[in-house]
């Protein structure tokens, strides 16, 4: 049976949002979604764990959501790929 998400926010979310004593600071289940997600990368998660954890039928919506959250680390790429060629190298 398909939630109905008015009657879940309003007897569910906000109760639990008065229960913890956060009322008043503006918090929705898509914000608290998007802070787990964002401590998920923070910790080193990579895009198929993120994946799971909002229950996103696919990667590309995960990354289309919460890619600007992964650090770029395109140097850190490229000196493992240089450290590689010059290895091989020699």
């Amino acid at each position: 049976m398909p939630v109905d998400v008015a009657n879940w926010r309003r007897r569910v979310m906000t109760s639990a949002v008065k229960a913890a004593g956060l009322d008043g600071r503006g918090l929705t289940s898509q914000s608290l979604r998007h802070t787990a997600a964002s401590r998920g990368i923070d910790a080193g998660a990579d895009v198929k764990v993120i994946q799971r954890m909002p229950g996103h039928a696919d990667a590309t919506l995960t990354l289309n959501t919460s890619g600007h959250l992964w650090p770029d680390r395109l140097d850190d790429v490229a000196s493992v790929v240089s450290n590689a060629r010059e290895k091989s190298l020699s």
